[in-house]
């Protein structure tokens, strides 16, 4: 279960223990939460410890873990990688981005009659 838990950090870093439950059910028998909790604090009783907990970013609601196979982890980096990562665009900005498609189809629509008329009147 352990050696689980660390592949499924290295392939998809930090995780909660729903996300190490789902995504490590495929590598060992989990049955439960509670079960991965479990693993997750022998991973840190460990000397030295192979995983760490991460602090609750802003917008989180669950603690994160983390492996520490690679040493140390700089908090700082990590949440500027974080926050650097892409987000889905504001609502305002998708907005504006289906208006102008919106009115790219109409357009297109527009060219489309038009050439169909001019085929009507070159056939008849």
């Amino acid at each position: 279960r352990q050696r689980a838990v660390l592949c499924v950090m290295l392939l998809r870093g930090p995780q909660t223990v729903a996300e190490l439950l789902t995504r490590g059910e495929r590598l060992a028998d989990f049955p439960g939460l509670d079960d991965v909790r479990d693993t997750l604090e022998r991973l840190l009783q460990r000397e030295p410890a192979l995983v760490t907990a991460l602090p609750l970013a802003p917008g989180q609601r669950e603690i994160r873990y983390m492996h520490l196979l690679g040493g140390p982890i700089d908090l700082e980096a990590l949440a500027a990688a974080s926050a650097a990562a892409p987000r889905e665009p504001a609502a305002g900005a998708l907005a504006d981005r289906v208006e102008q498609l919106e009115a790219e189809v109409a357009e297109l629509r527009a060219q489309v009659e038009a050439l169909r008329q001019r085929l009507d009147a070159v056939g008849a």
